[in-house]
């Protein structure tokens, strides 16, 4: 009996020992293969500058032109804002992605490298807008004093760095001069609560370089909506890489992208996302893209 005890013993360990070092061998092949294959996802980052469906619609043909050309998926990461989008490429978590402002929060050189730049409906710079309901009865900035403001993120720059800019050359303190203050998160839900009246005025991107204040009433997409001043001219966002992004990869993107009208598959991608297009995205530049620092931005509690 304990002969057969300590022999049972033994095969037990025997199997436990066997099934430790093949699960560690596993594991061990499943990380090369992660870090090696080029059949695996690279994931592309954006900021919520739209609710989830219309940036998927807007940016899934660019996706599928890339996998088309790299013979490898290449997918959409939303994150909650441009904090989160740094993080994510200081973790490693994504591979490339679009600021959609100027302005690239807590960013440093150290987080990703510049790949290119971007153009909205042929423009490479846009503005920003302060706007209220057609309705509100008020019709210059000054007549927002001791109402409810909302800005998108303080982080972005048409919904918080400039109109900041703008507030500051008019005279404006914001947490003086406004009755309150919000962060809506997104252009969607700062549009949505002018509209419900829960904000009295908000801060905004404006796609069209071309468009005056005017014209923003008569835009489908602003129904509702009067735009009271602009910003000063804001740059576009720029695609961003990973640090460690292999230079043929790397490469291979840059020309992907800013010779997208030249490449198979490429015109009819761009049309696709201009069809879909809520942010005016049109293309991409080689261009040298200026971005705003830190230390530009204004808070809203000094003049």
């Amino acid at each position: 009996m304990r002969s057969k005890f300590w022999i049972i013993l033994a095969l037990l360990i025997f199997l436990t020992l066997g099934i430790f070092f093949l699960a560690r061998t596993t594991s061990e092949k499943t990380k090369l293969i992660w870090e090696f294959s080029d059949e695996l996802p690279l994931y592309f980052g954006v900021v919520p500058y739209q609710s989830e469906e219309i940036i998927k619609a807007e940016l899934t043909p660019l996706m599928d032109y890339l996998t088309f050309h790299l013979k490898r998926p290449v997918k959409i990461i939303i994150s909650q804002d441009y904090n989160s989008l740094t993080h994510l490429f200081r973790t490693e978590k994504i591979h490339l992605g679009w600021f959609g402002g100027s302005y690239l929060g807590g960013a440093s050189a150290t987080d990703f490298d510049i790949l290119c730049g971007t153009k909205r409906n042929g423009e490479d710079r846009y503005h920003g807008a302060i706007i209220t309901r057609i309705d509100s009865g008020i019709n210059s900035i000054f007549d927002l004093k001791g109402k409810c403001f909302a800005y998108i993120d303080k982080n972005s720059a048409s919904g918080y760095v400039y109109p900041n800019k703008l507030f500051k050359n008019m005279g404006i303190v914001p947490k003086q001069f406004f009755g309150s203050i919000a962060f809506a998160g997104n252009q969607k839900a700062a549009i949505t609560g002018v509209l419900k009246g829960e904000f009295d005025g908000a801060s905004i991107f404006i796609e069209k370089a071309s468009w005056s204040l005017a014209d923003i009433a008569s835009e489908s997409k602003f129904q509702g909506i009067k735009a009271l001043e602009f910003t000063d001219w804001i740059t576009n966002g720029p695609i961003a890489v990973k640090k460690k992004m292999p230079t043929e990869l790397r490469k291979k993107l840059f020309t992907l992208l800013t010779e997208i009208d030249k490449m198979e598959k490429g015109p009819e991608t761009l049309e696709k996302i201009m069809k879909k297009s809520f942010s005016g995205l049109s293309g991409f530049s080689n261009m040298g893209v200026s971005i705003a620092s830190p230390a530009e931005k204004i808070s809203i509690n000094s003049q």
